[in-house]
């Protein structure tokens, strides 16, 4: 690696980039969450209702859209990239923080 100047860093960045991205959106009520799962171009691809909130959301929605895909994205409602150890529990109102935390890898 060259030499950097005082102040200058090198930024790690992925070279793996995801290969298929779908966006999520979620209708939460007293005690259920329904969830949308869009392509980019907005087309509809499944919806469910989420039956277990520990469950991670990469793992739930590579099920519903049966990929099973290291390079899968997922967007979430508010624009940010889900971390593989995001739980369903993180997206609920309220625990907009604590999701915050959890998505950080």
């Amino acid at each position: 690696l060259p030499v950097l100047e005082e102040g200058v860093c090198f930024a790690p960045i992925s070279l793996l980039q995801p290969e298929f991205v779908v966006q999520l959106s979620l209708e939460t009520s007293t005690g259920s969450m329904e969830v949308v799962c869009r392509n980019l171009g907005g087309e509809q691809l499944a919806s469910w209702t989420v039956t277990d909130e520990t469950t991670l959301v990469k793992q739930s929605v590579e099920k519903m859209l049966m990929r099973d895909s290291q390079r899968l994205g997922i967007v979430l409602p508010d624009g940010r990239l889900a971390s593989p150890q995001l739980t369903w529990q993180y997206l609920r109102p309220g625990l907009a923080m604590h999701a915050t935390q959890a998505m950080q890898t």
